[in-house]
């Protein structure tokens, strides 16, 4: 909640936290649609692997991040050149869905009341 509510955080720092690829798949819930965070660290977390390079990258495309640290060499060079181009999207191009904090009723709905 304090990541997705929290419009003063603008990166966050994970290195050295023992991160698995579980937890960035967990990360991923509170990134994908904030347009807050620009920047992510998780160096340091030898238990991210490749397996997390896909959901790396729809955070990626679904967010207003432009710089996010890896430990590289638990991805292979593929994925990091593909995360590194993605990285280069300009934001207002990138597809970030709409977050809600509450139940909102529609302007067309709220018209009809």
């Amino acid at each position: 909640e304090l990541i997705k509510k929290n419009k003063n955080m603008s990166y966050i720092n994970l290195g050295y936290n023992d991160i698995t690829d579980k937890g960035v798949e967990k990360l991923s819930e509170y990134i994908i649609g904030n347009v807050f965070i620009r920047s992510i660290i998780l160096r340091g977390n030898d238990a991210i692997t490749d397996v997390s390079s896909e959901v790396i990258k729809h955070m990626i495309k679904s967010s207003s991040i432009l710089s996010i640290i890896l430990p590289d060499e638990k991805i292979n060079k593929q994925n990091m050149d593909e995360i590194k181009e993605l990285l280069k999207i300009p934001i207002e191009e990138r597809e970030i869905p709409l977050i809600t904090f509450q139940d909102v009723k529609s302007a067309s709905k709220r018209m009809k009341e």
